[in-house]
């Protein structure tokens, strides 16, 4: 939308639920939640204009609270999973390479990235 509240749109084309939408740090892609129907969060990342939504590994993205974080060079994304001991995962942008970092009784959550990784 402008940011005069007009020309609203809805990029998802979702009539349930989408929620934490990240924007990728060039600004051409949006990571997001998509919930609904008992379902818990699922994670998405599709163009910045709508189109080429792709669910990244299933269940991939938290069924808790939380939204996505890309690395500074935007090529992947953290998340936190799980409930109530959540750990933190990392995903390639594309979907591909889910890597699990943390393993632990205690919940891991909100992971975010050391610009330092920029390049």
């Amino acid at each position: 939308m402008s940011a005069d509240g007009s020309g609203q749109r809805n990029l998802t084309g979702n009539t349930g639920f989408d929620w934490f939408h990240t924007w990728s740090p060039d600004g051409q892609k949006i990571a997001f939640l998509r919930g609904g129907g008992g379902v818990a969060g699922r994670g998405y990342v599709m163009n910045a204009d709508g189109t080429r939504q792709r669910n990244l590994k299933g269940d991939a993205f938290p069924d808790h609270g939380e939204p996505p974080s890309w690395s500074p060079d935007g090529r992947k994304i953290a998340f936190a999973r799980g409930y109530p001991n959540s750990e933190v995962y990392i995903v390639n942008a594309d979907g591909s390479g889910l890597r699990r970092l943390t393993r632990g009784p205690a919940a891991d959550h909100s992971p975010v990235w050391s610009p330092a990784l920029k390049k």
